[in-house]
């Protein structure tokens, strides 16, 4: 699936400095790249992860760093639904963003997710992510 992210109208409003490091899970490279700078040009710290398998290894050795998981929803391997499951069983407490260009109430639905889970519809704005990323922020670890 391809993601055009329309110019940014507004402008950025910036993370603080202490808004911590984001995890971004996403299979797509090219999309990986273009959502790892829109979020970079926020102010935030970034790390990335191709698919639910990796991302877990990194939260397993730097879970203390990364204050969100940003992770689409269907990837090889293990997707975002099987990586909360992953995150839930080993007692790994992060805030988790769930991106998807699926609809999102088929996706909560057949997972049987609680309704406190959070799903991005793709597509989605810059400005769309940039507010989803900050009012995530705002709550506590999960």
């Amino acid at each position: 699936m391809s993601l055009l992210f329309p110019a940014a109208t507004a402008p950025v409003e910036r993370a603080p400095a202490s808004a911590g490091t984001i995890l971004l899970v996403e299979d797509e490279a090219p999309l990986r790249r273009a959502t790892a700078r829109i979020l970079e040009q926020a102010g935030y710290a970034v790390v990335v992860a191709e698919d639910g398998e990796r991302a877990l290894e990194i939260l397993r050795a730097r879970a203390h760093e990364i204050t969100l998981v940003v992770s689409d929803v269907v990837m090889p391997k293990m997707g975002g639904l099987q990586l909360r499951e992953a995150l839930v069983g080993e007692g790994i407490a992060t805030r988790l963003l769930l991106t998807s260009g699926y609809a999102a109430g088929d996706i909560v639905r057949r997972a049987n997710l609680p309704p406190d889970v959070t799903i991005l519809q793709k597509p989605y704005t810059i400005e769309e992510l940039w507010s989803r990323v900050r009012e995530m922020l705002k709550g506590p670890p999960a």
